[in-house]
């Protein structure tokens, strides 16, 4: 199942472990949390809320090593989002919600598709003078995605790939287009502040905290 995920930065780190006890008078005893060392550096902590039949999820990876420390990722009830933000404010946490420009939607669809290959549309807001052009779409279907890809083992097909092809075919210059959202049929999407995906791979949480820096 897919959800639609909210971001966020966090500027202080936090050890919400170790905070647990609190989080819970907070939102009750339903919150669970688990706590996987992903590295010497990096820990990822899922926190759950199970009330009736929804499930609200936060998901925070945090390296201390670097400037900003801490993504935030958030699907669920908005009150739930605004509580959990007004508690890491009153610990002296800074939480900024995260704007992806459109190089770093590209980088996130990169890490998301993984080597799976979908149906794949690039979408663009375009507002000509006299409005009879409001949008643009680029689709690559998954056959031709895989053609065009077939000689690439990195998880870098849009950037490496696709993005120089459209410029050879077309002219248009990707990263300089207002990019609005980036569909993989069936599996996800990304835009400027949220991304519509089932779960989340360590080495994609690992690239949005390396987009922030």
């Amino acid at each position: 199942m897919r959800h639609e995920w909210t971001l966020f930065e966090l500027h202080r780190l936090i050890f919400l472990e170790e905070k647990f006890t609190e989080l819970r008078d907070l939102f009750g005893p339903n919150l669970t949390l688990d706590t996987m060392v992903v590295n010497e550096h990096t820990t990822r902590l899922d926190l759950l809320l199970e009330n009736n039949e929804d499930t609200s999820r936060f998901i925070i990876f945090r390296n201390p090593k670097i400037q900003v420390p801490m993504v935030l990722c958030f699907t669920g009830e908005n009150q739930l989002i605004q509580l959990l933000s007004c508690w890491l404010k009153s610990q002296g946490v800074i939480v900024l919600p995260i704007t992806l420009n459109p190089q770093a939607m590209l980088n996130m669809a990169d890490s998301i598709r993984g080597l799976q290959f979908y149906d794949t549309k690039l979408i663009f807001d375009v507002n000509t003078t006299d409005k009879n052009l409001k949008k643009l779409e680029l689709e690559v279907d998954k056959e031709s995605f895989k053609l065009l890809t077939a000689d690439l083992s990195s998880h870098t097909a849009l950037r490496d790939k696709i993005v120089p092809y459209i410029y050879q075919q077309s002219g248009i210059i990707t990263e300089k287009m207002p990019l609005t959202m980036i569909s993989f049929a069936g599996a996800a999407s990304i835009t400027h502040n949220k991304i519509i995906t089932s779960s989340w791979r360590n080495d994609t949480l690992e690239e949005l905290l390396n987009l922030i820096q």
